[in-house]
């Protein structure tokens, strides 16, 4: 889910207590098999001393966290024989509008040049029965190293299921802010997205790379359905676009402007069917007239995505 964070960014935790057995133990493929574009250093998690793995940080922020919120893990991998183990946040829901996150941020300020195009990537998994929601992305930076402040963070999320490997991708092309100097990239676990899981989930090989621009897929732009213009909705809001034939995923942005595809924004996020369910109990701050904007585009199986659907509002009425 992309979302303009003001809210502490966190890495996938260990469940306190788990068990691993046989069928979750993975001694993960050969470091030097893998292609590496990559910006990031130590992105399979594979060295450092203590608790963390070098040039990661865990970061953890809000109500009701887990003892144990992340761990690096020696128990399952996808690459070498390390991984981060996330326990998630309890169910409970957002309290006080401020949303319960656990994940990890690379520690490093990698520079980059807005004008190109980036992809952040990750590997995932839970267990046999349970699911996750990862929320990725990146934070951004002005040429002194500080947050910008214009959009602190943009992301999106990635539903994970069952013990096998899942690939989560997010592509910023013409999303970073034209004053980005450097960024960060975290992975994070936060309970505010629907619905709410406390199923803990390993990841592994997180990548950011520079790639070519993408095409636009040749489909058509979802057709917004629901809710109706300038309708007053409340915590959880259900949208609701046409089917898009031959799309495999989409992507909605809910934000307090007009524009809708921009980085930043209130919520992003990548469901796999023509609706989403938000909580949007974590906003506190308001548009000067109360008017929230979304719009939704489709990805074909390539990742290319459509044009933006039109843009269309909302009234949103707090709990």
């Amino acid at each position: 889910m992309r979302k303009k964070l003001g809210i502490a960014l966190t890495c996938l935790l260990q469940m306190a207590g788990l068990l691993c057995l046989s069928s979750c133990l993975n001694p993960g493929i050969p470091i030097d098999e893998l292609p590496n574009p990559n910006l990031l250093s130590n992105s399979s998690f594979e060295e450092g001393t203590g608790v963390e793995p070098d040039l990661w940080s865990f970061v953890t922020g809000g109500p009701d966290l887990p003892s144990e919120p992340a761990t690096w893990s020696s128990s399952v991998a996808r690459t070498g024989s390390r991984s981060i183990l996330l326990k998630a946040p309890v169910s409970s829901g957002v309290g006080a509008g401020y949303a319960t996150v656990v994940g990890c941020q690379s520690d490093e300020f990698i520079p980059v040049n807005h004008r190109e195009t980036y992809r952040v990537s990750f590997y995932a998994r839970t267990l046999p029965g349970m699911s996750q929601e990862v929320g990725m992305g990146l934070r951004f930076f002005d040429g002194v190293k500080l947050p910008l402040n214009s959009v602190v963070a943009t992301g999106s999320s990635k539903s994970i299921t069952g013990e096998e490997w899942q690939l989560g991708e997010l592509l910023f092309d013409g999303d970073i802010p034209s004053d980005t100097a450097f960024v960060k990239v975290f992975v994070e676990v936060v309970n505010s997205y629907l619905p709410y899981s406390t199923d803990p989930v390993w990841i592994d090989d997180v990548e950011f790379a520079m790639v070519e621009p993408s095409a636009h897929a040749e489909l058509p732009a979802p057709q917004l359905l629901d809710p109706a213009t300038l309708a007053w909705v409340s915590s959880p809001v259900r949208f609701v676009w046409t089917e898009v034939s031959g799309a495999a995923n989409y992507q909605i942005n809910i934000r307090g402007d007009g524009d809708v595809g921009e980085a930043g924004g209130y919520l992003w996020a990548s469901p796999s069917r023509a609706e989403y369910t938000a909580d949007l109990s974590f906003i506190t701050a308001f548009p000067d007239d109360d008017v929230f904007y979304w719009g939704v585009r489709a990805f074909d199986p390539e990742g290319r995505a459509t044009q933006w659907s039109e843009v269309r509002t909302f009234r949103y009425s707090p709990p």
